[in-house]
């Protein structure tokens, strides 16, 4: 059991408004909330505290104790799996295990929650399918010749048509901006360690963000986690896409990003 000396409550620092989510589109919500729900009842999964003790805690002194789908130890502290909401009476033991903060990749509010009511640094990574389908992970040549294709049917003059390109273009540039700055956010988070990070059951989501961090973070204190191979060209399109202020903001430095460039090739 590690012990440590965890912040003071950090409630109202990293919750839903001001996190580091790559969508929070509000009917994107209400879609993975019923998706979410529906595979509650359908799993049987317990999703609210009860007065019912679990067996499993009378002796348990960590998270490695109790039984968590897909559970990971990942060194430094650190673990992923299962959201805990699926049995919250596992929130007691996140300060046992040495984590004083946990990163939920589906932005929960029964998670956020519960990590209020222990005192846990909550932190929001809102890892939608397709990572919110943000242009850093597509190739830019199709996303321009998309928008060349739907802006030659609307009749506009050539002034108007650069302009909308040159728009497009700008718009492009700051999502992909905003999601690198957030990424490094978040690598910063993570490079602290004494985490738990989860998704819904810790699998799909959970692989792909530790495959994101552990591939593109410089930092990463274990081996690298390759993503899903639904995601392995999405990785790939964003190492192309990283501009020379995206490694300085990343601390991808030359040898790194040779390294990773060969590394991307194997996957």
């Amino acid at each position: 059991m590690n012990n440590f000396a965890p912040p003071a409550c950090a409630k109202g620092v990293w919750d839903e408004d001001a996190d580091y989510g790559v969508d929070g589109d509000p009917e994107g919500q209400k879609l993975r909330d019923a998706l979410r729900a529906r595979m509650y009842e359908r799993c049987g999964i317990q999703v609210t505290n009860t007065n019912t003790t679990n067996p499993q805690m009378r002796y348990a002194e960590s998270l490695e104790d109790v039984n968590i789908a897909n559970f990971r130890s990942l060194g430094n502290s650190s673990y992923s799996g299962e959201s805990l909401i699926h049995n919250p009476e596992y929130f007691e033991l996140l300060y046992k295990s040495g984590i004083y903060r946990v990163i939920d990749l589906v932005k929960n509010p029964k998670v956020r929650d519960e990590c209020y009511k222990y005192g846990t640094m909550y932190i929001s990574y809102d890892m939608t399918p397709g990572y919110g389908n943000n242009p850093i992970f597509c190739n830019e040549e199709d996303l321009i010749a998309k928008k060349l294709k739907e802006l030659s049917t609307q009749g506009l003059t050539k002034k108007e048509y650069d302009a909308r390109l040159e728009a497009y273009k700008e718009e492009i540039k700051a999502e992909k901006d905003n999601y690198i700055n957030n990424l490094a956010k978040l690598i910063d988070q993570v490079n602290n360690g004494h985490f738990y990070m989860a998704c819904d059951c810790g699998d799909f989501r959970t692989r792909n963000c530790l495959g994101l961090i552990s591939t593109f973070n410089p930092n990463w204190f274990g081996e690298r986690i390759a993503p899903s191979s639904e995601y392995v060209q999405k990785f790939r399109n964003l190492f192309n896409n990283l501009t020379a202020e995206h490694r300085r903001i990343l601390r991808i430095d030359e040898k790194l990003y040779e390294e990773l460039g060969k590394y991307l090739k194997t996957l």
